[in-house]
């Protein structure tokens, strides 16, 4: 049985590597799927390369041209609004890295598996720095809700998810963090099967332009800079508990409170002991330094900040 897969990949000024992801996709060693690409008001030559790519192969497909950049979650909510009535399973790309020859068939593989459960299979991946990969997993990754919240753990670019969990998502909110995370929330709070392969299956690129990681995180200037623009920003912490409150408020319509009482919880935390207690609830990040920045951030947190009462 042959089924409907759909590759969505958001598209803004990539024309620098554009070309080689688009042909890593192409030359997948499973082949039956749409590579559905949107482009966010690109003033390079991302467009003309799209066109050129959909003249050589009918799979790509070019949706509407956004004539200005509304962003990457808004770009991804417009192409899974777009893709989750026609296929049946979705994956999501970005623009500027390379995908193993197998990825798509050994994702397929997998989630065929749970046909009869909303399911998603996330991989592991190389971080990729000029000549330089580094597995971004080196141990067996552990995730939950409050996990999740804390430092996503499921990057768009590795998932991939089937008919039914897409019907769970339905649409991607505009004010979350990112599209992966939004899908990793959902997974989780309504225990769906999740799938983790160990085997890296992309070489995620890092650089300047990178809108998910820095070429110069890895650096210890780098680190320092995040740490002033993150957690050490009262805009940073604001934006942070803004967003969270919006997601509180999203999930209250599909979620009883019971469900979603810990994000409650850290809605109105603020201070030393309030942090202490969001971690020792469950919400850590995936690294040591992920747990630090969500710390700091409540640690942090202005009282003249403090978010209503949601109960």
């Amino acid at each position: 049985m042959e089924y409907n897969t759909a590759i969505l990949m958001a598209v803004h000024n990539g024309q620098k590597f554009l070309a080689e992801q688009i042909e890593s996709i192409l030359q997948q060693t499973y082949a039956n799927f749409d590579l559905i690409i949107q482009d966010d008001g690109s003033t390079d030559d991302s467009m003309k390369i799209i066109n050129d790519y959909c003249q050589k192969d009918k799979r790509v497909v070019k949706i509407s041209f956004l004539k200005e950049n509304k962003g990457a979650v808004a770009n991804f909510s417009s192409l899974f609004n777009y893709a989750k009535d026609i296929y049946d399973y979705i994956f999501f790309s970005d623009q500027d890295d390379v995908w193993d020859m197998n990825k798509v068939k050994n994702s397929m593989e997998e989630i065929k598996k749970y046909d009869n459960f909303p399911a998603l299979v996330f991989t592991n991946f190389y971080l990729w720095k000029s000549d330089t990969l580094k597995k971004i997993y080196e141990k067996k990754v552990k995730y939950s809700f409050e996990r999740c919240i804390s430092q996503n753990v499921m990057y768009g670019c590795t998932m991939m998810v089937n008919k039914k969990m897409i019907d769970i998502i339905d649409n991607i909110p505009l004010c979350v963090e990112n599209h992966d995370y939004w899908i990793a929330l959902l997974a989780t709070l309504n225990d769906s099967s999740i799938i983790y392969l160990e085997q890296p299956m992309l070489k995620h690129r890092l650089h300047e332009e990178n809108v998910t990681a820095r070429s110069s995180s890895g650096t210890f200037k780098g680190r320092v800079k995040a740490l002033i623009e993150g957690p050490l920003s009262n805009d940073y912490v604001n934006n942070k508990f803004q967003m969270w409150i919006n997601l509180y408020d999203e999930l209250a319509k599909r979620y009883n409170e019971k469900q979603i009482c810990n994000l409650n919880v850290l809605i109105q935390s603020y201070g030393f002991f309030d942090a202490l207690r969001c971690i020792r609830i469950g919400f850590k990040g995936v690294s040591i330094r992920g747990t630090l920045f969500f710390f700091l951030t409540i640690l942090l947190r202005r009282r003249t900040n403090y978010g209503k009462n949601k109960i």
